[in-house]
């Protein structure tokens, strides 16, 4: 595969990871909205103060970030890097710690409990050491598409483009 073959798979590559990105902070942001304008099943009272459940989700912020990949902008680039390690770290956490209550469990070394606040049953064990086994793979490719040389030089084009930009239109 020539160099110009080469670097029209690596636009494509970083247009999919782009596009997934862009996708599921739309979803995340539709989800935060929804979750938002729901009522509140029973309100919790302690203390006095009615507190209500707070959900966190880092998916909307994958929004700009996935419309930056689309537009080659070089720090959304790093921006993914740095995601992409970071969801790494958990899901190899995640692993380790199913990995060690389960030893535990085998073990019998006492009470293996996977929530404070609800008993989590085998069906939610299994399904998140399957998102982990699935998720890993998937941050590696993107991890790899996304630190290659071609990619690097990808978005080194873009920003040379937009300085010349810049430079044409005498700002």
């Amino acid at each position: 595969m020539g160099t110009r073959e080469r670097a029209m798979c690596s636009a494509c590559r970083v247009h999919t990871i782009g596009s997934l990105y862009t996708a599921i902070g739309l979803i995340g942001l539709i989800e935060f909205i929804v979750h938002f304008f729901m009522p509140l099943e029973e309100p919790l009272v302690e203390l006095g103060v009615t507190t209500a459940e707070v959900r966190l989700s880092f998916a909307p912020l994958l929004l700009p970030l996935g419309i930056g990949l689309l537009k080659r902008v070089a720090i959304c680039r790093t921006l993914a890097l740095i995601l992409s390690w970071c969801i790494l770290f958990v899901a190899f956490a995640a692993l380790a710690l199913f990995a060690l209550a389960g030893i535990c469990t085998l073990l019998s070394v006492g009470d293996v409990h996977w929530s404070i606040k609800h008993p989590v049953t085998g069906d939610y064990v299994a399904r998140s050491i399957a998102a982990a086994l699935l998720g890993i793979p998937l941050f590696v490719w993107q991890f790899r598409v996304i630190a290659s040389k071609d990619s690097r030089d990808l978005f080194r084009q873009a920003r040379g483009r937009d300085a010349a930009t810049i430079e044409h239109s005498g700002l």
